[in-house]
């Protein structure tokens, strides 16, 4: 019955039609209700519209079909964060791993989303765990090193990405961008330049390594050639946090020229997209500093301490407790 239907709506899909290929998909499951072929298009055919929360009901139904197939589950995972349901993401990822212990792309989703959920001890075993399954794999390993840096393992950090001159070249922007951005804490800054003008060169509109390469010229004291970069972004092509970072990296260079004021009026009028965001506080006690308001720099400056600690807590929380020990005590390193 589906051997006509299904290959229509698998080239409306193609061709963009995602409203025509939904309706012929609730036409054919009208008819019959359980094909899971046909809730998986339709599922599509909403995610696609972008209506991840039309969508999950019927990601849903699929995950729930006997026997359960960890492709479904990975499916509703990845709806599910989109959808802003974090924990429920955490939970289905959790789902694939009992059914595919094996299957190292669900830890590094699973660990990556922990990253977001800041729970990073937890980000940093889910992420070791893979490891362990793929010690060969860059991916793996790059991840795994970011998880370990937030936790405060440096160590293991540096363990994990010693190797990285064997992996170039990584043929994944995103993925040497996050190697660069884990090379920098590590004492490696001059070998994260590298990377990030190699990456500026060849792809000058990827927004994310121009500006994390700003700020290492910023870092090294060439201004000039970090406000040549910035001058290069077009700000209405960029992400809200992205955005801010550019801002905030902005507001740095004119207190890096002396200008607090007009720092200080860029930040002020762009307050953080992010609660914790304890960086922009920093600045703007500098900025109410430079422009001789101290009363006003003593109050960003508690606010930034205080996001700090919050911060720190999420990094190594019984480093925080009543009888805790001296940090970090709570942490394991790789080897």
């Amino acid at each position: 019955m589906h051997e006509t239907t299904i290959p229509a709506i698998v080239a409306l899909q193609r061709g963009g039609n995602f409203v025509e290929a939904e309706r012929q998909c609730r036409v054919a499951l009208a008819r019959d209700p359980d094909a899971a072929d046909l809730l998986l298009l339709l599922a599509m055919s909403l995610h696609f519209q972008g209506r991840v929360d039309d969508a999950l009901p019927f990601y849903r139904r699929l995950a729930d079909l006997v026997p359960p197939s960890p492709i479904h589950w990975s499916n509703y995972a990845t709806a599910l964060a989109e959808a802003g349901r974090l924990g429920d993401a955490e939970a289905a990822w959790h789902r694939v791993i009992d059914l595919d212990p094996r299957n190292v792309d669900a830890r590094i989703r699973a660990g990556l989303l922990l990253i977001a959920r800041k729970d990073y001890l937890a980000a940093r075993e889910m992420l070791l765990d893979a490891f362990e399954l793929d010690r060969h794999s860059a991916t793996v390993r790059i991840h795994a090193a970011r998880a370990c840096a937030l936790a405060h393992d440096f160590r293991g950090a540096e363990d994990l990405i010693g190797p990285w001159r064997q992996w170039l070249p990584l043929h994944d922007d995103p993925l040497q961008l996050e190697l660069a951005q884990q090379l920098m804490p590590l004492g490696r800054t001059p070998d994260a330049r590298d990377l990030l003008a190699e990456m500026v060169a060849r792809n000058p509109g990827y927004l994310e390594a121009r500006v994390l390469l700003a700020k290492v010229e910023e870092r090294y004291n060439r201004l000039d050639a970090a406000e040549r970069l910035l001058q290069a972004i077009d700000l209405t092509s960029a992400t809200q946090s992205l955005r801010q970072e550019i801002l905030q990296l902005q507001a740095t260079l004119l207190l890096r020229r002396g200008n607090g004021e007009a720092a200080r009026a860029i930040l002020e009028q762009n307050p953080p997209v992010q609660a914790g965001d304890y960086a922009y506080y920093y600045e703007l006690a500098r900025a109410c500093d430079k422009a001789n308001d101290a009363d006003a720099a003593m109050a960003a400056l508690a606010l930034a301490h205080a996001r700090h600690a919050d911060e720190l807590r999420h990094a190594a929380p019984r480093s925080f407790g009543p009888a805790a020990p001296a940090m970090p005590g709570d942490i394991h390193t790789v080897s």
